[in-house]
């Protein structure tokens, strides 16, 4: 089980009982690795391509596999240095960083193919790597080897207006797309944290808050090109039309890969138009369940309110916000807060939307109801958007900073949780369940926290109780906790870890999965066979062997190590 932890560095490979972790024994896919891991020799399995002695140093192996790949394409960017190996050993998500033997640069599927060739012949490990934002240790490099930064490939290759889609490279990032594309009014819809690349959101198989309405990136994701192992490059793994039923789904056998099966060099993008016009409706509710039961009224049969973005933040939650914006948002930190986003083509449609939702709402034991509407502007060069802005009509004006604010309350809230309890970490998990299920995990949820903290205080009455503001994108059944902890005690990381594991199976009972949106990593691979069964893992170890037989790809993330 791995621990995530923001603004601290800290992780344990240990597994936890508790967890029903299954044995750590190495399939014989990873024995045949090079190990970069140790400062042990190559591996007895090694193919004899390597001419190595058993006393040959592993770093000279290393150096005549990155002479053959700047042979095979001279313009690699191939570095060494300490302070750039140490800058690719982590993400944010804190687990513990380990420094890859070399990090090389590619900036087109040619010299991917050489790195991923020469890789696999030599049986050296390969990490991809872009903007390192993943929240599971997926471009931690565990085996060492080689860092694969394609953060130099960030172009956007073809705009189709017409038929709503792009090309991009994989370092291209989504909020710099979304600016070049801002000028077409269209946009693309997977917003997950600020700074992601359209390829790591690929391999995490991201979604955010957007997801609600249109979808997670497996819908937004037209075709992709994919180098293998092998080197070998796969142009397209599918047309870019809209329907196609040609082959088997290459594309979505790519995305949520977390690079062990290939790296993504060109992604074909759905793109959506912006909608003309914009509210935000604020709800608060005196329990999270009933913002839930609200919620699955309004996105289900009853109203079929097309919403946009729908956000729900505890009480705790919306304390946090108040504390870190000194009260400005005025929020009541005395109940749940439920936030939706409503678009349509003029004021007339969003207003008869606001109003069946606040319907639904108030069958729910609503207490207090906000909204504002404006039109959305998508200038051609952002910076003119507060001049746009300052040209609406006073009254519009108003309404449109009223819209802002109260959507400011949700983006703040992840590092207001930092407020509650200050000099604290923040271990973060997420879950996702059925929506019809959301009500019921919530309350037993918010339960597990206090009865937990009831029985740690009996053991020791001078530890603190466990703050865990929790924040859900709420039409989609997916929550995160919190945790803000401190990990030098060990009754704070225990009562951490029972309650993640608690969270995780109470998911999975339910039908729901131990990620909705972060991906497996190294942070929950014991918890895929309990989610998935045996047989779907194992088909998925054999899909891993037939596509990496040397077992390079990203090794020690998603799979359990034995199935």
């Amino acid at each position: 089980m791995a621990f995530i932890f923001w603004r601290r560095l800290l992780y344990t490979g240990a597994s936890v009982a508790a967890a029903g972790a299954l044995p750590l024994a190495v399939p014989e896919w990873r024995s045949r690795l090079f190990s970069f891991a140790d400062s042990a020799q190559p591996s007895a399995a090694a193919p004899s391509t390597l001419g190595t002695s058993a006393a040959e140093d592993r770093h000279q192996v290393l150096l005549r596999a990155l002479e053959d790949m700047r042979r095979a394409a001279p313009r690699l960017a191939v570095e060494l240095d300490a302070a750039q190996r140490a800058a690719h050993a982590r993400d944010v998500s804190f687990h513990t960083p380990r420094d890859p033997d070399a990090v090389v640069y590619a900036t087109s599927a040619e010299e991917v193919a050489a790195v991923l060739r020469t890789a696999t012949r030599y049986h050296i490990p390969v990490t991809p790597y872009a903007a390192a934002t993943s929240l599971e240790g997926h471009v931690v490099p565990r085996h060492g080897g080689i860092s694969l930064d394609l953060s130099r490939m960030d172009r956007v290759l073809a705009v189709r207006p017409e038929d709503m889609d792009c090309d991009v490279e994989p370092g291209v990032g989504w909020e710099a797309l979304n600016d070049a594309l801002r000028p077409h009014h269209l946009f693309f819809s997977p917003d997950p944290g600020p700074g992601a690349c359209i390829g790591g959101m690929i391999g995490t198989s991201c979604s955010g808050m957007n997801a609600a309405r249109y979808g997670t990136i497996k819908e937004n994701i037209l075709s992709l090109e994919v180098v293998l192992p092998t080197g070998e490059i796969v142009r397209k793994t599918r047309s870019r039309v809209r329907k196609s039923s040609a082959g088997y789904d290459l594309t979505h056998l790519f995305i949520g890969s977390e690079g062990t099966l290939g790296v993504v060099t060109k992604a074909t993008l759905r793109l959506r138009p912006i909608a003309p016009f914009t509210g935000v409706a604020a709800c608060t509710f005196d329990r999270v369940e009933d913002a839930a039961a609200a919620v699955q009224e309004v996105v289900g049969p009853v109203a079929q309110v097309p919403v946009g973005r729908c956000e729900m933040m505890d009480a705790l939650a919306v304390r946090a916000v108040n504390l870190s914006t000194d009260g400005e948002l005025a929020l009541d930190e005395r109940r749940p807060l439920l936030l939706l986003e409503i678009t349509g083509d003029g004021p007339d449609t969003v207003q008869r939307q606001a109003d069946q939702v606040r319907d639904c709402a108030a069958r729910h034991g609503l207490q207090q109801w906000r909204f504002a509407a404006a039109p959305t502007h998508a200038p051609t060069d952002p910076a003119d958007a507060a001049a746009a802005a300052a040209s609406l009509p006073a009254e519009q004006r108003q309404l449109l900073q009223q819209r802002e604010e109260l959507w400011r309350a949700r983006k703040v809230a992840y590092w207001s949780a930092f407020s509650l309890r200050p000099g604290a970490e923040c271990w973060i998990t997420d879950v996702a369940v059925p929506l019809s299920q959301l009500s019921a995990v919530l309350r037993d949820t918010e339960a597990d926290i206090r009865h937990t903290n009831e029985q740690y205080a009996k053991r020791d009455p001078s530890l603190s109780p466990l703050l865990a503001p929790l924040l859900a994108h709420a039409a989609d059944g997916n929550f995160h906790l919190l945790m803000l902890i401190h990990p030098d005690s060990a009754h704070e990381m225990e009562r951490a870890t029972e309650i993640n594991h608690r969270l995780v199976t109470r998911a999975i009972r339910v039908g729901g999965t131990c990620t909705g949106e972060h991906g497996i990593g190294e942070g929950k691979r014991a918890y895929l066979a309990e989610e998935l069964g045996a047989e779907g893992v194992a088909l998925m170890q054999r899909l891993k062997v037939l596509l990496d037989p040397a077992g390079i790809m990203n090794p020690g993330k998603v799979l359990p190590d034995d199935v």
